[in-house]
């Protein structure tokens, strides 16, 4: 180490800290963009602050993570959700990882000079960690994780570079330090720390240790220990602390597993390996410390493998940036012989070009071609989505949709993804989204999508009442009469005498009111009709419009008899003047795209008012 810092002219921070602050502001300005706007959908983040609230890192199986709680604790010191502070806690990390970059950078293998120059006694030597550096940031892993979602495995990522710069340096205390670490950042990084400490095991007799001599138990000590916490996370901590409703979602929004592909995981791998422009094949020993990771990322899981491992949703994107560190560490050293000092510079500016290119087609950040920038601007969904945390209460057990789960989970709310199929007890609210009616206004396909059928049994349940709507958002609340609240403003009255043309063998028109851009349905109910009921209004004698009776939030099943009920419908300009001129007709209609029944009319002619 003295060797190295005798050639160095200027203070090592110059060469990483600069390049690590304007990369993680970067980072961090575009992530706090996602959050607070509510795009940041993945369910790993809603998974992990759950895991980090209740303080059950350790029993997270191969996901096992000790960091997890202290952040929890920090995020109610600071009273700030503990999905951000896990953001924060990300993007720092992120940042940090320019460090050991640069360290090895200027001293990239012992007893030579990286591409044929000393450190900083030429151009080159001088802007080459910078260089790295920036190749780090336009990977386009960094910017997948750092700006969609949360793992842990990313907090452990300087560690894993520190620890191949003390491998690399034969740094005693480094392996011990960065080795436990990483453990306590995510139990997974055993697969890495294991075969690398096998790797660079002392040879009895070697002589080529310019940086200092390691003894043989720091390597043992660091691979001992990984294996060994491997396997109590794995097989001895009971796994009955998990976080099921979010494991479930995650593991579903990560897709099916494919048992009959071998090969299915590799693009993404070959990927990786093109933005860097295959230089870390050149780099051997790294690449074969990287080898069970690297086959894992290959090819698909076999079940039983996928069993041993706990979570097959966990080899996925976390893992091809934790090997991201030392596929530079292999270009980096590989690129330093002899025989290349003429075209290594030239090679790592390829690797630059190559890096920029693949970032701007994979990358989820600004500076990709094809990025959706609303994902940045408080739009109406964000508005809607502000009125609904105002709306919820502290401590509240709440169902809600993936986009508001991770800023739900403050002030001691549980929160679980809608649709999980197993649930952590009782909920109070539940928050369904209902933007896909904008999409079938006015169609009977409508009737027929997954979300509407979501919906419609929802609104049918006897025990949950719809207490406010926010654009988009639905808010339920359990144990409520589903009658009460919003639903009782459609509610006018009770009939004792029955009346009004039949529409169904349920439902009765009495008449209709036409107003400057409207109709309003005077409608009375004979019983509970079918949840899916609808009806189809305009002036031909089948009208092909179809629309949602009680703007969408009375069920029809809820109906009882004598009730009388009101209905608004919207009407354009041409439909205004139709039903002014030739009369409204309206019929009732299911989801199907049928009557009720035979007997019930195709439509009839309400009388205007």
């Amino acid at each position: 180490m003295a060797q190295g810092s005798q050639q160095l002219r200027s203070p090592f921070w110059l060469h990483w800290f600069p390049p690590a602050v304007v990369g993680g502001a970067a980072l961090a300005w575009g992530g706090w963009q996602r959050f607070h706007t509510f795009h940041m959908e993945d369910p790993w983040l809603l998974h992990f602050s759950q895991v980090a609230a209740q303080g059950s890192g350790l029993f997270q199986g191969f996901n096992a993570s000790a960091v997890l709680m202290p952040l929890a604790v920090l995020a109610y010191l600071v009273q700030q959700p503990v999905a951000l502070v896990l953001l924060a806690s990300q993007w720092v990390a992120l940042a940090c990882v320019c460090w050991p970059l640069a360290r090895f950078a200027l001293n990239a293998t012992p007893g030579r000079t990286l591409a044929g120059a000393a450190p900083n006694t030429s151009k080159w030597g001088v802007l080459f960690p910078w260089w790295v550096c920036l190749v780090w940031w336009l990977c386009f892993p960094v910017s997948q994780l750092g700006l969609t979602t949360f793992h842990p495995m990313a907090l452990g990522l300087p560690a894993i570079g520190f620890l191949g710069v003390s491998l690399h340096r034969h740094c005693t205390w480094g392996v011990w330090v960065s080795s436990l670490v990483a453990l306590a950042c995510h139990v997974g990084f055993a697969w890495l720390i294991v075969p690398a400490c096998v790797l660079h095991f002392p040879l009895p007799g070697a002589k080529d240790k310019p940086h200092g001599s390691i003894s043989f138990r720091a390597p043992l000590f660091a691979a001992g220990v990984s294996t060994a916490l491997w396997i109590v996370m794995m097989y001895v901590l009971p796994a009955g602390s998990r976080i099921p409703g979010a494991q479930h979602a995650a593991v579903q929004h990560a897709g099916p597993h494919n048992t009959d592909a071998w090969w299915t995981g590799a693009p993404m791998l070959w990927d990786l390996m093109t933005a860097l422009a295959l230089l870390p094949l050149l780099g051997v020993r790294w690449c074969i410390a990287l080898a069970p990771v690297l086959l894992i990322l290959s090819l698909s899981l076999p079940p039983w493998f996928g069993a041993l491992l706990s979570n097959p949703a966990s080899f996925d994107q976390p893992w091809l940036l934790a090997t991201l560190p030392w596929l530079l560490f292999a270009a980096m050293e590989g690129t330093a012989r002899q025989a290349l000092q003429r075209v290594a510079p030239w090679a790592w500016i390829i690797m630059g070009t190559t890096a920029a290119f693949a970032h701007g087609v994979l990358a989820p950040s600004p500076l990709s071609p094809g990025f959706d920038r609303s994902v940045f601007a408080q739009d109406a969904r964000a508005q809607d989505a502000q009125h609904v945390l105002q709306a919820i209460p502290t401590k509240a057990h709440v169902a809600a949709p993936p986009e508001l789960a991770p800023a739900l989970l403050a002030n001691s709310r549980l929160v679980t993804v809608h649709g999980s199929s197993d649930p952590l007890g009782p909920k109070h609210f539940t928050i369904l989204d209902r933007s896909h009616r904008d999409d079938l206004q006015g169609k009977v396909a409508l009737l027929r999508t997954p979300q509407e059928i979501q919906l419609r049994q929802w609104f049918a349940k006897d025990d949950a009442a719809l207490v406010s709507v926010h654009g988009r958002y639905l808010v339920f609340r359990h144990g409520e009469d589903p009658r009460a609240h919003l639903a009782n403003r459609y509610i006018r009255g009770h009939a004792s005498i029955p009346g009004g043309l039949r529409l169904a063998g349920c439902l009765t028109a009495r008449h209709a009111t036409l107003q400057p851009a409207a109709v309003t349905l005077q409608l009375e109910a004979h019983g509970p009709c079918p949840a899916d009921l609808a009806v189809r209004l305009g002036t031909a004698f089948r009208p092909e419009r179809v629309d949602l009776l009680f703007d969408g939030l009375l069920s029809p099943a809820q109906l009882r008899r004598g009730d009388v009920l009101q209905s608004i419908h919207g009407l354009n300009i041409d439909e205004h003047a139709g039903v002014a001129t030739d009369g409204l007709r309206l019929g009732a209609v299911l989801a199907h795209g049928r009557r009720p029944d035979r007997d019930d009319p195709i439509a009839v002619t309400v009388p205007l008012q």
